[in-house]
């Protein structure tokens, strides 16, 4: 299957501390669900339904909250302090959800990571 991304970037990983994306400022959460509205409308959707009423809501709190709230957490913070160990076996650990956002065409992502060191 052909990979439908047509950067040249699309599989570099970013730079060291980093994201690889410029950022202009702090998540705005009025702006965003403002956008999802207005992206609803784009669609010929009525953003105001009793079916789409809190959409903008509940997709912003899926953005920010799930998709976007690790970004903020400093990888420091989130491990904490390591330990000293003697051993000398090999560790692997399997079964490491990951998720994320493409940001070249704003498609949510989840996968599985397997680390051995």
């Amino acid at each position: 299957m052909a990979d439908a991304c047509d950067h040249d970037d699309c599989h570099t990983p970013p730079g060291s501390g980093s994201l690889g994306i410029p950022q202009v400022g702090t998540f705005d959460p009025a702006a965003f669900e403002r956008a999802v509205n207005a992206m609803l409308v784009a669609c010929g959707i009525a953003p105001d339904s009793v079916h789409t009423g809190r959409t903008a809501e509940r997709v912003r709190e899926l953005w920010q909250k799930r998709l976007l709230g690790g970004y903020a957490i400093e990888p420091a913070v989130a491990l904490g302090e390591g330990f000293a160990d003697d051993r000398d076996d090999m560790v692997v650990v399997r079964g490491i959800a990951v998720h994320g956002v493409c940001p070249h065409h704003l498609v949510p992502f989840r996968g599985v990571a397997h680390v051995a060191y």
